[in-house]
């Protein structure tokens, strides 16, 4: 999995006109096995991309941690590589899973969108993602070569950056079955809502379904 010179150059490109704010970038891995598949090279090319990112423009900072030390415990984090995005010491939104296939391109355009201090979600849902007041988890499964997932990681991605309840984790399921398994995950992308499998979305949605999703979900948290 390595990336060619013109694409190199292209995202230097990119990068050099969009980003605007420094972004932190925290690199999750482990020498043991996680997920549903050998994982060493997916640590691996996590690695090497996130070190070319950071090489090609200086507003890109890479913290390489230990999953099981207390930062990645802490975090409940349990896949390598985990990649966690964001920026002024806000990183809410997570990749368990180097982002591969059709994530690549959403992956690159978190970090420029998490660079700027707004998304292009629509006025009318950031008035209402402004009325959330507790934490939500939008768990996004994915698959490199689904075309469908691109959407549905953008618009779960773009809802965290917007509030400062929401996190987005985006799981690749060909790295992370076990976990796809616990939600009886059958086809990408579908999300779930807090945990909660009673409480998803199969198939890509679109902005209204989304927040009608995130906006009528209780509080998990004891009363």
């Amino acid at each position: 999995m390595k990336i060619d010179e013109a694409t190199i150059e292209s995202i230097k490109n990119i990068f050099e006109k969009q980003l605007v704010n420094p972004i932190e970038c925290l690199l999750f891995t482990s020498d043991m096995l996680t997920g549903s598949c050998d994982n060493r090279s997916y640590n691996e090319f996590a690695k090497e991309l996130l070190e070319t990112f950071s090489e090609l423009n200086h507003k890109i900072s890479i913290t390489h941690l230990d999953l099981a030390d207390t930062e990645g415990q802490k975090r409940g984090l349990v896949i390598s590589p985990t990649i966690l995005l964001g920026a002024g010491g806000h990183c809410r939104i997570q990749y368990w899973g180097a982002p591969t296939g059709h994530q690549s391109g959403p992956f690159i355009e978190a970090m420029l969108t998490a660079s700027k201090t707004h998304t292009p979600l629509s006025d009318r849902s950031k008035k209402s993602l402004r009325r959330l007041d507790h934490e939500i988890l939008i768990e996004c499964f994915v698959s490199p070569d689904c075309p469908y997932c691109p959407g549905a990681v953008r618009l779960t991605n773009h809802a965290a950056l917007e509030c400062r309840y929401i996190t987005s984790r985006i799981i690749d399921i060909t790295q992370s079955m076990n976990v796809a398994l616990l939600y009886q995950v059958s086809s990408t992308p579908h999300l779930v809502i807090n945990e909660d499998p009673e409480i998803s979305i199969s198939g890509a949605p679109d902005e209204e379904m989304l927040l009608e999703k995130i906006l009528f979900e209780k509080d998990p948290s004891p009363s």
